[in-house]
């Protein structure tokens, strides 16, 4: 990462929270991850009396999007999950009400986020359950799908103040990525391969994945792990040198200009797609 890039991005951050006396609990990160059904466990305890476990858990390679999104009080808001397809019957066979309480669930051609599921998700996820206190502070990655005219247009209707990371720094300044995506995805793992040892003539499927991923997100993305993430990033409580010298070091010689702070103005949505959606009631 870039010094000077990385402090700019304090400064203005410390700004941001200074200004609007911003607390934990209206500070949030959201980041993507992908789970999908094959899974390769490394250690599958069978049953006892059970014969033959599969190496393989799925029969399929096929993806879905988890967007996710976290507080600096160590809040998570239900996530939005993307499965492939081009119409409502990718939804069909998707036992949706298995999966955690408030999941979004929509479809796309490759299980992929785009400009439209991004603005979906604000509107639907993020404003109906970040609470009424305004302003708020969103922060996020650069990625296309997070930066729409729509999405930073409504954004700013709402009062809610869209910040974007230096591209290139999620490994250090993103609280997801930080810590809560990696035990997310060893709970995943482990409720997959706890799966299979206790259905070994089943697969992981669109209609088993739901239980399977609604264990993992409670187990992995928890009050703890969130709040380190915040913490080890130097996001919240804010503390730039929370970022280890070691993270600099590799492009310490390239001097990049900061990207401009998200904003409304010169921003272009791509190509628009049709989708609907269903939300698991419980």
């Amino acid at each position: 990462m870039n010094r000077v890039v990385v402090s700019n991005f304090f400064i203005e951050l410390g700004q941001v929270i200074t200004e609007n006396n911003l607390q934990s609990d209206v500070i949030w990160n959201a980041d993507e991850t992908g789970k999908g059904f094959e899974h390769n466990p490394s250690n599958v305890v069978a049953r006892k009396g059970a014969k033959n476990i599969p190496g393989r858990t799925g029969n399929s390679r096929e993806n879905i999007t988890i967007l996710a999104c976290v507080n600096a009080q160590g809040e998570k808001l239900p996530p939005l999950c993307v499965v492939k397809g081009k119409t409502t019957k990718s939804l069909e066979s998707v036992a949706t009400v298995d999966g955690p309480d408030g999941t979004l669930w929509t479809y796309q051609e490759k299980a992929w986020m785009c400009d439209i599921l991004g603005e979906l998700w604000f509107r639907d996820i993020f404003l109906k359950n970040c609470g009424p206190k305004r302003p708020q502070l969103l922060i996020m990655d650069s990625h296309g799908s997070h930066e729409t005219l729509g999405l930073l247009d409504e954004a700013k209707k709402e009062n809610i103040i869209v910040m974007a990371l230096p591209p290139h720094t999620s490994h250090h300044l993103q609280p997801l990525d930080k810590s809560v995506f990696g035990p997310f995805s060893k709970s995943y793992d482990r409720e997959c391969t706890e799966f299979m040892a206790e259905h070994p003539d089943h697969l992981i499927n669109k209609a088993t994945w739901p239980r399977i991923f609604k264990k993992a997100w409670e187990a992995g993305i928890t009050p703890q792990n969130i709040k380190s993430g915040f913490r080890a990033t130097g996001i919240y409580p804010l503390n730039p040198s929370a970022v280890p010298d070691s993270a600099y070091l590799p492009s310490e010689p390239f001097n990049q200009p900061m990207p401009p702070t998200a904003s409304v103005d010169g921003l272009q949505s791509n190509a628009e797609v049709s989708v609907e959606w269903m939300k698991s009631n419980h």
